[in-house]
């Protein structure tokens, strides 16, 4: 963790997890978090979240390569980091 000081409405997921896990290991991981903040009787799809979560990563490998400005209007995911020219501001 951080030294950092969060409030108690701050979920933090180390990146490694998001990065390496499958799509069905971050939304355990998530909801596992999730779960001890939430009250017990909210329902939390786990389907629904994988589905969403396997969505959005197969609508990113489609627009990886286009320019960082473009933003897709679902998912509100950008395009690539790299060859953006950064002296311009966002």
């Amino acid at each position: 963790m951080p030294p950092h000081s969060y409030p108690g409405s701050v979920i933090l997921v180390q990146y490694a997890v998001l990065a390496q896990a499958s799509p069905e290991d971050v939304v355990d991981c998530v909801l596992a978090k999730l779960r001890n903040r939430l009250p017990p009787n909210l329902y939390l799809s786990r389907e629904n979240a994988v589905r969403r979560l396997k969505e959005m990563n197969k609508r990113y490998e489609s627009i990886h390569d286009k320019p960082f400005d473009y933003i897709d209007p679902f998912y509100e995911l950008h395009g690539s980091h790299r060859n953006r020219d950064l002296s311009i501001p966002r």
